[in-house]
């Protein structure tokens, strides 16, 4: 006769069990479950290696503690060319900072007193603004219109330019709108691009169905200054700014435009980047007396005043907009259809 077991040593060994396949099934379960997180870092650390800025990252599975807290291990390493040393500052281009963000960011500007970034999300019509280092610090919602571009005006206002009732409209820093407006010389005029001088002036590009593409300049009271086109622009895309007494234009061409206080046409420089490059962003170094171009080979030009290229950054990705920080150390931009702003090197 086959000998049985006492009841409480079967019960045991069936209560082992269960709490053994327990251990198991829960192992198993966490360890899908962080597979799936690492796969979707492993996508944001691909783009990330897009865009100039690369890591990696990796999930070990481990053997289960019977406490059930050890899965595995979680690895991120560096590259050592993206390890900071002292004395050893980051080469142009490199990120210093990514900031994601929960919209796509349309454009961006600085803010040349605070060194705040203002970045435009039209989609939603808002205003989101960050420190100069990158942290979220408010946002605040905009009810007109179709928006189309940022700036800080001289006194620190944030003025939006919306494109459907062809009107910059003022913001304080809180958020709170301002009764200043600058309104074209004509109904015939649209505003295009905007951006602000050092010496607190409004330059504006535009189009006229009349009179093709130009640039409206208002000072920094808002009113209107001077207004000029000409046979040398190729597009109707423009992108202006002001420097040291002379407007330099964009066209969508592989060159710069250049006039002078009166908006005479002086030169244009030598074709940047390649024939077939488009130039589609402007921004000053002042510092520097330099341009920073964003072109639609997913590159940022540094280019001298006269036309000379000091560096190309490679940036992986298509530009929605650079702008310069205060002090012209780093750079800042956002890029078409990404959920993410950037803080880049940016020295001679």
């Amino acid at each position: 006769m086959p000998r049985l077991q006492p009841l409480w040593r079967m019960q045991t060994k069936l209560r082992m069990s269960m709490i053994g396949r327990n251990f198991k099934d829960q192992k198993s379960v966490f360890e899908e479950q962080f597979q799936d997180t690492f796969k979707t870092l492993g996508t944001t650390v691909a783009n990330l290696h897009s865009l100039q800025w690369t890591t990696d990252a990796k999930f070990n599975p481990g053997n289960m503690h019977k406490s059930g807290k050890i899965l595995g291990e979680i690895s991120c390493n560096v590259p050592n060319e993206e390890k900071s040393q002292p004395g050893n500052p980051p080469k142009n281009g490199r990120v210093i900072r990514h900031v994601d963000t929960d919209f796509v960011p349309t454009t961006l500007t600085v803010s040349p007193l605070t060194g705040e970034i203002a970045v435009l999300d039209a989609e939603n019509k808002r205003v989101h603004v960050y420190t100069a280092a990158g942290d979220q610090h408010k946002q605040f919602d905009v009810k007109y219109g179709d928006l189309k571009d940022i700036a800080y005006s001289k006194n620190n206002d944030i003025v939006v330019l919306n494109q459907e009732k062809n009107r910059l409209l003022h913001f304080d820093k809180d958020g709170a709108f301002i009764h200043k407006f600058v309104q074209a010389p004509n109904q015939s005029v649209r505003f295009q691009k905007m951006a602000m001088a050092v010496d607190g002036r409004y330059v504006l590009t535009s189009h006229n169905d009349t009179s093709g593409s130009g640039v409206v300049v208002y000072d920094a009271e808002r009113h209107h200054k001077l207004a000029f086109t000409s046979d040398h622009f190729q597009g109707n895309n423009l992108a202006a700014v002001h420097h040291k007494d002379k407007f330099f234009v964009t066209d969508c061409t592989s060159t710069i435009k250049i006039f002078d206080n009166a908006g005479k046409f002086l030169h244009e420089t030598k074709k940047l980047g390649g024939n077939s490059t488009k130039l589609l962003s402007l921004a000053v170094d002042s510092v520097h007396d330099s341009l920073v171009c964003g072109s639609d080979k997913n590159t940022i030009l540094v280019v001298k005043t006269d036309g000379n290229v000091i560096t190309t950054l490679p940036m992986g990705g298509n530009l929605n907009a650079v702008a310069m920080s205060k002090g012209c150390d780093s750079l800042v931009a956002c890029f078409h259809e990404k959920k993410f702003i950037q803080i880049l090197s940016h020295k001679e």
